[in-house]
């Protein structure tokens, strides 16, 4: 009886914690994790050859009393063997306009992922709304894999710790760097 009530407390303890979800996206064999309760499971949908997985955030309510929910979308489509990551993000850049104000790489100490290439930026939503925006971008096992998060600038300050822990853990579901080919 005296081990009883530890053990419930130490039961109840850790089933409060706020544990970071692991998010696995299989079809690209990478993985990333979102840091706490209030993100929401992702949805999967494909369009044409691409798939979408969207995360979204319980609002957060800005000093204009609006309800804001923060993204993560995930997207993987094909690429061509050999495919350059720094090539594709362009390509992919021009598709999705925004100002780049910070790059991420590995050897800052802002990435994980092997062969990716981020950026932080800017853009304006066609409400008139400023965003800010983090974008991921990998290639592993011929898969090229965005990884989008995206605010307001309302809740910027609220969500970036968030979005740069989500970027942090975004690697290869083994964890390691691809071998080279003998």
């Amino acid at each position: 009886m005296k081990f009883l009530v530890p053990l419930l407390l130490l039961f109840f303890i850790q089933a409060n914690l706020k544990t970071p979800a692991l998010n696995i996206l299989k079809e690209a064999g990478m993985q990333f994790s979102l840091p706490d309760s209030v993100w929401q499971p992702g949805n999967r949908q494909e369009s044409g050859s691409i798939i979408v997985y969207s995360y979204k955030r319980k609002p957060i309510t800005d000093s204009l009393n609006r309800g804001i929910i923060a993204n993560v979308s995930v997207l993987i489509e094909t690429v061509d063997k050999g495919m350059n990551v720094n090539t594709w993000s362009s390509e992919r850049r021009k598709q999705v306009p925004f100002k780049v104000t910070k790059v991420l790489t590995k050897e800052k100490g802002n990435l994980s992922a092997y062969q990716a290439i981020g950026y932080e930026g800017l853009y304006e939503d066609s409400k008139k709304i400023n965003h800010r925006i983090l974008m991921v971008y990998a290639i592993h096992q011929n898969k090229g894999v965005q990884l989008i998060c995206d605010a307001t600038d309302s809740v910027w300050p609220q969500v970036k710790p968030e979005f740069l822990s989500a970027i942090k853990s975004f690697q290869s579901v083994s964890g390691n760097k691809p071998r080279k080919k003998k």
